[in-house]
């Protein structure tokens, strides 16, 4: 009987399979992006197949044995950072002084060698066969399940609306810029760092230090829609569950703007974003730096890979493009010069894993690594870019201070660095340690004179918001009461919950 067919459908099948499954997992940003985000991420994985294919061919006779490597060959391949892990602590163990990428070359050698040993045991072949087609068809069937449940973002959405005041006399330059995953100082205890003589210069600068160490949300996507909603947009009581329609940046996909952008139209302001390459620019409402306006591909291929051995490798192409404050630092006279107050937001995606840039803001990648795919917990890697974020915050208030004196400057991190919670667990199972170090987050605000009286207490990221707004159109803020809610990563049972956070012990302030 002539299984060249079963083979060849195989071989694509397990070829697919990752992809497939990296699009049913991000869903929702190739939805907003569309199918140009990842092209690369297609066409990478055809190529793997066509290439299975081709060397079928060639093989002719031997292609049973091709379909039994190359389920292997694909496993390994995607399973890099878990089996290069496994050596990680091995080789810790045992002090070979050998990168634990060798490891993952080395067992990898021995299953292509294996596969090759027992290529004549039908039951083999029939398995890796049989393993490849279902993988493939749930992968599939998963994503198509996927596309069929997502609902595509509506205009109909409700926007939490923005309080119409009067419009500022005298208006002011904002420039409101997050630092994704920045401690404030009960992290920076946590990961006994000293990070007081960034927080001196800050001072000598005219900065405030406003942070609570209880960040409003965990999560990027929740904590930047309550800024740009001015409210707690998910709590505990929310019924319906997290409505992706008013996370950022969907909530900007409506027609009408969300609560703060609105406010800030009605006051006679340009809104300006220096977007990154994780999630583009907004599609609406604001203008941006980069041109970038939807998922970038080259963002979702190297999301892809980022488990593989070449993973860390693609991480050079993206160093500039998760950088927000240097095109800010170049645009600055241009957007100064504006006829029109501007409000400028920058997202910059670092001290945020993968941690690429050492403390002078040079890669840190090496040979000697073992082509290691940067982790969560590595706190030396964070501390490295924490160092080069500081570098670059520096440059970027000097600028501003000497082009616009008088503007609002607001330096915030989204949350904590997150390296000890464990994103898997039910947030029932999460202790005050690990909680308290993402809740901690930078919060530092240089405001005109005129508004000083209002920062007279620490805030979290809501209350900042409704600060610069209350400071722009000259009239008292009203704050909301501090709180924090927490939500998991996780895709199992949690993932549409929200659970406030009250703890049990009062954070250092």
């Amino acid at each position: 009987m002539n299984h060249s067919r079963f083979h060849i459908a195989a071989l694509w099948s397990v070829s697919l399979w990752p992809g497939l499954n990296f699009l049913h997992s991000n869903w929702p940003d190739v939805l907003r992006g569309g199918w140009q985000s990842v092209w690369s991420v297609i066409a990478f994985v055809v190529g793997v197949a066509l290439s299975a294919h081709l060397l079928y061919r060639l093989l002719r006779q031997r292609g049973g044995y091709l379909v039994l490597a190359w389920v292997a060959a694909v496993g390994m391949f995607f399973g890099y950072l878990a089996v290069r892990e496994f050596f990680l602590s091995l080789f810790a163990w045992l002090n070979p002084h050998i990168p634990p990428g060798f490891g993952w070359l080395g067992c990898f050698a021995l299953i292509l060698l294996g596969a090759y040993r027992w290529r004549k045991s039908d039951h083999l072949r029939i398995a890796a066969t049989t393993f490849s087609l279902v993988a493939g068809a749930a992968a599939a069937s998963m994503l198509l399940i996927t596309m069929a449940i997502t609902p595509s973002v509506a205009s109909d959405a409700v926007v939490p609306a923005a309080p119409r005041r009067q419009a500022p006399s005298r208006p002011v330059n904002v420039y409101y810029v997050i630092l994704d995953a920045y401690g404030g100082r009960h992290a920076m205890q946590t990961l006994d760092f000293d990070n007081s003589p960034f927080l001196a210069k800050m001072r000598a600068r005219g900065f405030r230090e406003l942070s609570t160490d209880r960040s409003n949300y965990l999560k990027t996507a929740q904590t930047l829609g309550a800024i740009f909603s001015l409210d707690y947009t998910f709590t505990a009581d929310t019924a319906s569950g997290i409505d992706l329609r008013l996370m950022y940046p969907t909530m900007f996909d409506h027609a009408q703007p969300p609560a703060l952008i609105a406010a800030l139209e009605g006051d006679g302001y340009d809104v300006w974003f220096s977007d990154t390459v994780i999630i583009g620019c907004p599609l609406h409402h604001v203008s941006c730096l980069r041109k970038t306006r939807v998922v970038d591909s080259s963002y979702m291929l190297q999301t892809f890979l980022a488990t593989t051995p070449i993973g860390r490798l693609l991480l050079r192409w993206l160093d500039d493009r998760r950088d927000a404050i240097s095109p800010l630092v170049d645009r600055l006279d241009t957007l100064v010069a504006s006829s029109r107050p501007i409000f400028m937001f920058a997202h910059h995606l670092s001290p945020h894993p993968p941690f690429t840039l050492d403390a002078s803001c040079k890669p840190r990648m090496s040979w000697e690594s073992g082509m290691g795919v940067p982790t969560q917990n590595d706190r030396e890697g964070y501390l490295e870019a924490l160092r080069c974020v500081n570098r670059r915050v520096e440059v970027l208030v000097d600028r501003i201070i000497a082009r616009d004196a008088g503007a609002i400057i607001v330096i915030q991190g989204d949350h904590g660095p997150g390296l000890k919670i464990r994103w898997d667990a039910p947030m029932n199972t999460w202790t005050e340690a690990e909680i308290s170090e993402r809740a901690s987050y930078l919060n530092l605000v240089r405001a005109p004179v005129a508004c000083a009286p209002a920062l007279d207490h620490a805030m979290a990221q809501v209350n900042t918001a409704r600060f610069v707004l209350s400071c722009i159109e000259g009239r008292p803020p009203e704050y909301l009461p501090e709180r924090t809610f927490l939500s998991t990563y996780d895709t199992g049972p949690e993932r549409d919950r929200v659970r406030e956070w009250h703890p049990a012990t009062a954070v250092a302030p």
